[in-house]
Parts: C-alpha cells; structure tokens; sequence
C-alpha cells in the first residue's frame, strides 16, 4: 500500500481539507500537528511540496528538518498576524 502524502497526512490530521490549511484561523491546530510529524518520516518531495503549498513559490530545500522548520516558520508568522 501506498504511503499517504505529507500534505494529505497533516489535512487528516487537523481534520481539515486541504485548502483550509493555509487559513489564518487554522494556524495553530496545523502548526501542532506538524510540529508531531518528524521530518525524517516522509521524503524531501513531499516536504517541498508542502512548503510551495503554504508560501505559493518554488521551493527547494535539501533537508526535510530544514523545509519543516520553514513551514513553521511561515505557519508562525501567519499566527501572529491574528
């Protein structure tokens, strides 16, 4: 069987669709359930995919902890801006 997508994987978890993640309301629910995904458990791909998904421009990050930590990042800012 195939292995769910990262960004299918976090949408399940926060019990969101897909498209709701990038809402500023669902921030926080997203940001601690990414924070509970180590980074070694999916590809580099998925990874990248994820963060060109929530910045809307190419990514190209050669460590998963590395694009994780850029996802929380934005995630981060977004939450601020509330």
């Amino acid at each position: 069987m195939k292995k769910m997508a990262l960004i299918d994987v976090l949408a399940q978890k926060c019990n969101l669709f897909i498209s709701d993640l990038r809402i500023r309301e669902n921030c926080r629910t997203v940001m601690e359930h990414l924070r509970a995904i180590p980074a070694n458990e999916y590809p580099l791909s998925d990874w990248n995919h994820l963060c060109e998904y929530f910045s809307l421009k190419p990514a190209a990050f050669h460590d998963p902890a590395e694009a994780k930590r850029f996802c929380l990042d934005l995630l981060n800012k977004t939450d601020r801006q509330l």
